[in-house]
């Protein structure tokens, strides 16, 4: 009886319609669900699992120092990438401006302050990089003049600022035909006198560093206008005090402006 009744079953199944076996295939996997799971989990960790070979203490120790400091390595790898590519990124954007095509921007980390006024910075490009004094020195996070070289070494050089008592820098005050020099005052401002009143000044107005043969090609903004008055000395004339554009407290890339007509 049950060999006929295993051979009915199996010739059911046999000319029985492929949606009807499927459903019973599907209503199996239901029911047995959870232990198929188990089973098949079994099967995988029993395959996935190594073969544990013996080995030393100190042969494990020394393993996972290697794989440490290869991790190490990938992470350093990785920022010097991004630093990379941030610095890239900030060159593409000066030389994408047509007027700036002329110069050449040399990326520099500033290493430090070189005096406690703040007036000055070390900076990690000197000679060896075809750095020379009087140089313009451009911040790369605003692109606006912060300052000149003022001193050189091989592998270093020093930025002296518009504010230092000791930096002189001829500039334009929003017209390019108002024109002045700009001395340091310290204390993060700059003054400009000699101005003539007849000139409208506007708290707020760009100053601008004139350009340089071989220095500068075009104007380049520095600081901005924040307050103005008669000169006591001679009320026809104004006596300007000027603020940078860029925070250099928080600097930590610059770039040094080398003319191509310098660079040849």
């Amino acid at each position: 009886m049950l060999f006929t009744w295993g051979m009915l079953a199996g010739l059911i199944f046999l000319f029985a319609p492929k949606g009807l076996t499927g459903r019973l295939q599907l209503t199996y996997a239901q029911v047995f669900r959870w232990p198929l799971t188990v089973g098949r989990g079994l099967t995988v960790v029993s395959r996935a699992a190594p073969q544990v070979q013996n080995i030393s203490r100190k042969d494990y120790e020394e393993l996972l120092q290697a794989h440490r400091r290869l991790q190490n390595d990938f992470a350093n790898l990785q920022a010097q990438l991004q630093e990379a590519h941030g610095k890239i990124e900030q060159l593409a954007k000066l030389r994408m401006k047509s007027e700036w095509e002329n110069m050449q921007f040399l990326p520099a980390d500033v290493v430090a302050v070189a005096d406690q006024a703040q007036n000055e910075l070390l900076i990690s490009r000197g000679q060896d990089d075809k750095v020379a004094v009087g140089q313009y020195v451009m911040g790369l996070s605003d692109h606006s003049i912060i300052g000149t070289i003022s001193e050189v070494s091989a592998r270093g050089s020093k930025v002296r600022l518009i504010t230092d008592p000791a930096s002189r820098m001829a500039v334009t005050i929003a017209d390019p035909n108002v024109r002045g020099i700009m001395e340091g005052r310290g204390n993060g401002a700059a003054r400009i006198p000699l101005i003539p009143a007849e000139h409208k000044i506007r708290i707020g107005d760009h100053v601008y560093a004139q350009k340089k043969a071989g220095l500068l090609d075009i104007p380049v903004i520095t600081a901005q206008v924040a307050r103005y008055r008669r000169d006591p000395d001679n009320p026809l004339l104004w006596d300007i005090t000027v603020q940078p554009v860029c925070n250099v407290s928080s600097l930590s890339e610059v770039a040094v402006v080398i003319s191509t007509a310098r660079s040849r």
